[in-house]
């Protein structure tokens, strides 16, 4: 009777005790298929009510409370431990949406989110770190936490590091180091990158100079309204073209020597202090990033006032139109350290908008009636510290009515911060068949001496690579028959 159901079913296509058996396994699989389907309605209902609290917790719907979202959020937290959640709660308490702003709070929760490999967290926290208030600014954290969303191939987070990099906050300095990040930030639509790759190929920072691409970034970014990359393009020269100038061949340096008369370096004040007090003139150079070019000029005078106290100085310092207040600490090593006086001053990048600085890292040298030395301003509005900068004065007046140390009246001296180019700049009364330069530490050793050939009237100006350690050292120009003479601070 079975082989013949057997083979009637067969014939008709159907088998009635093969599809009872096959029932438990058919009805296996529906099981699972409604489960699957269940799990994947629940998920989607998770990630609904997750994108409805988001938007509540940002302000762009307002049908239910900030508190219901947050509330909402720390709930799923309980429930499931999701890096995004994380991040999310970590903003909320960073704002104070829907709850009362905890610091704390807000940084243990993106802390969570960063080890749970969520790149946002990564770019959320870092940015905290980098502009934290009250003494917790820490650039050396942000760096790290943007280059660990960067290693996750975050977009945002590429051009953070590379930003970092740049202009070497919380890591070394570093263009070359900058550009892979910020290419890969540009493939993924960064327009801010993309900008800053039209700078460093207009400039020459970190790669070859190149026109064609530097206009294809900066008109791509102005396209993508980044104003700044609108303006560059308005720019006749690129930032770093301002102050450069064709550099005179020099002759290899000859043997250390010690001359008969060699000029001293002072490696102290003196005991009379008053000397010091009186009107000095000169510049203070701005730099790159990097320190390598030279960007700008200004006009700085100092007036310069010793007070009854003998290690404390006042005065005003005028650069440019800007003239500032200040008092300063005076150590016996002649080294003037400045308050952290707080100043607005105008804006190379927006004529017309005042920037507020804060004198940052002040420190210039006083060597026989020479003020030199290096200067940092701190952003107080980009909470960052701005371009390095240095400092050359000379004594044109003293307050006593002393005579000022007449060599140093026509010659000014700079040094890039990254210590590998000295600038010296001075006017020659006629042309000279050749000219001399030597170097001279404190025991009036000449350490290397360079060599040039006719120079003409006028301003000249000489750039060189003296290989020197850090120090103060005398510079003697021989010119025909002129000599000049000033210090500087490597």
């Amino acid at each position: 009777m079975k082989r013949l159901l057997f083979l009637l079913s067969a014939a008709t296509g159907t088998c009635a005790w093969a599809q009872e058996l096959s029932q438990p396994e058919d009805s296996l699989r529906q099981n699972e298929l409604q489960t699957q389907e269940s799990v994947q309605q629940e998920n989607d209902s998770v990630q609904d009510d997750l994108q409805y609290a988001v938007s509540v917790l940002v302000g762009q719907d307002t049908t239910q409370t900030r508190e219901w979202a947050l509330n909402w959020l720390l709930e799923t937290q309980d429930t499931v431990a999701d890096a995004s959640v994380q991040n999310l709660l970590g903003m909320a308490y960073m704002k104070g949406w829907g709850t009362e702003a905890d610091t704390a709070r807000a940084v243990g929760f993106l802390q969570q989110s960063v080890d749970g490999g969520y790149a946002p967290a990564c770019h959320n926290l870092g940015m905290y770190y980098k502009y934290a208030p009250q003494g917790k600014q820490d650039f050396g954290k942000a760096y790290g936490l943007f280059r660990e969303g960067a290693n996750l191939d975050d977009g945002t987070c590429c051009y953070d590091c590379a930003f970092m990099l740049y202009k070497g906050l919380g890591t070394s300095q570093s263009y070359a180091e900058a550009i892979p990040l910020l290419e890969k930030a540009a493939e993924q639509g960064h327009a801010d990158a993309i900008y800053m790759l039209g700078l460093c190929y207009r400039n020459g920072y970190g790669v070859e100079p190149d026109s064609t691409l530097s206009y294809f970034f900066l008109n791509m970014a102005a396209g993508m309204e980044v104003e700044e990359a609108a303006e560059e393009l308005h720019r006749p020269l690129p930032e770093n073209m301002a102050l450069t100038r064709e550099e005179m061949p020099v002759a290899a340096e000859r043997q250390v020597v010690v001359e008969e008369e060699m000029p001293s370096v002072v490696s102290h004040i003196p005991l009379n202090r008053q000397v010091l007090a009186g009107r000095y003139e000169g510049v203070v150079v701005t730099y790159d990033w990097s320190g390598e070019w030279a960007l700008k000029e200004t006009p700085l005078t100092l007036g310069l006032e010793v007070t009854t106290a003998a290690d404390t100085v006042k005065g005003s310092w005028q650069m440019g139109t800007d003239t500032i207040g200040f008092h300063a600490r005076l150590s016996d090593d002649g080294t003037l350290h400045f308050d952290k006086t707080e100043r607005a001053l105008e804006e190379r990048y927006a004529p017309g908008f005042w920037a507020h600085f804060r004198f940052e890292q002040a420190a210039v040298n006083y060597r026989q009636g020479m003020l030199t030395g290096r200067l940092r301003l701190y952003s107080l509005d980009e909470q960052e510290p701005g371009r390095p900068m240095y400092v050359s004065l000379r004594q044109t007046e003293r307050a006593d009515g002393g005579s000022p140390e007449d060599e140093f009246l026509n010659i000014v001296a700079y040094v890039s911060p990254n210590q590998h180019t000295v600038t010296l700049k001075f006017e020659l009364p006629e042309d000279v068949p050749s000219a001399q330069v030597g170097f001279y530490n404190q025991n009036g050793l000449k350490l290397s001496e360079h060599a040039y050939g006719a120079l003409p009237a006028g301003v000249t100006t000489l750039t060189l690579h003296p290989s020197l350690t850090p120090g103060y050292y005398a510079i003697r120009v021989q010119a025909g028959t002129h000599l000049y003479q000033t210090l500087v601070v490597i």
